[in-house]
């Protein structure tokens, strides 16, 4: 299994190079309070980064209301003390 970390802003993804496979997972945790993970999905989605079955871990606080790209399937929600997680697939 291959792995790569990207530093950036995950909401202004760059298009994925031709030569970087797509990715089969990934986890989304940005600043609380912020509203940045249906940016950031919208960005993995324009910019060609998720595969098709892609599954999706989002970490957000407790109270977030989950507003996410139509694309993406919920496949459970859990909550632990102030955060909440989010298990998504496309």
């Amino acid at each position: 299994i291959e792995s790569e970390f990207i530093l950036g802003d995950a909401s202004a993804m760059k298009p994925r190079p031709k030569d970087v496979q797509n990715v089969s997972a990934f986890f989304c945790d940005p600043p609380y309070g912020l509203d940045l993970i249906a940016p950031c999905l919208k960005s993995l989605l324009d910019q060609d980064w998720l595969a098709k079955d892609a599954i999706g871990v989002l970490e957000a606080e407790k109270n977030w209301h989950v507003q996410i790209p139509s694309a993406f399937e919920i496949l459970s929600e859990k909550i632990y003390g102030d955060t909440k997680v989010i298990f998504i697939s496309l």
